[in-house]
């Protein structure tokens, strides 16, 4: 396992590694927990105007015209709440994140890259915008969102995360 100087040189003990892997296991079901939530959000949104668009077929006597601006302006309007949050509320949560979270851990300070509004921003962005229909996937700013509840995780209250 790669250590750090500092991290070499400070004296541990059983407790540091116990809290170590216990931040690890809250990150990791955390971050599986949302995952799927976003992925059963984005399942249900997308079969929700899949269906509505079927009954705007069948139930218009076979008329394409209702059906069409409805998928069309529910992709406009899905896209542009993300767009809106992502640029207004939170811009630190734009782009995939690899690259922010890559320079956090490189020592550098990117503002916001880290915080609840940011990780709100992200999830909700990445969900309208797939379910919007652009050419995005949720890989890359799963990594930021990983992140975020990474080291959120480790400022929850309990006793033996004093040390981290």
């Amino acid at each position: 396992m790669m250590r750090s100087k500092i991290m070499l040189n400070r004296p541990g003990s059983g407790r540091e590694e116990v809290a170590l892997w216990t931040a690890h296991v809250i990150c990791g079901i955390l971050v599986g927990v949302l995952s799927f939530m976003l992925t059963w959000l984005e399942d249900e949104m997308t079969k929700f105007r899949s269906e509505t668009v079927q009954h705007l077929i069948t139930s218009h006597g076979g008329s394409l015209v209702a059906s069409y601006f409805f998928y069309v302006g529910s992709a406009i309007v899905l896209v542009f709440i993300a767009a809106m949050l992502t640029v207004y509320f939170s811009p630190a949560a734009m782009g995939s994140g690899v690259a922010e979270v890559m320079g956090l851990l490189n020592g550098v300070n990117y503002t916001d890259a880290i915080s609840f509004k940011t990780l709100f921003v992200k999830c909700f962005g990445i969900l309208f915008a797939v379910v919007g229909g652009l050419c995005i996937g949720k890989e890359g700013p799963l990594v930021h969102i990983g992140a975020n509840i990474g080291i959120m995780s480790c400022y929850l209250p309990i006793k033996i995360f004093d040390y981290l």
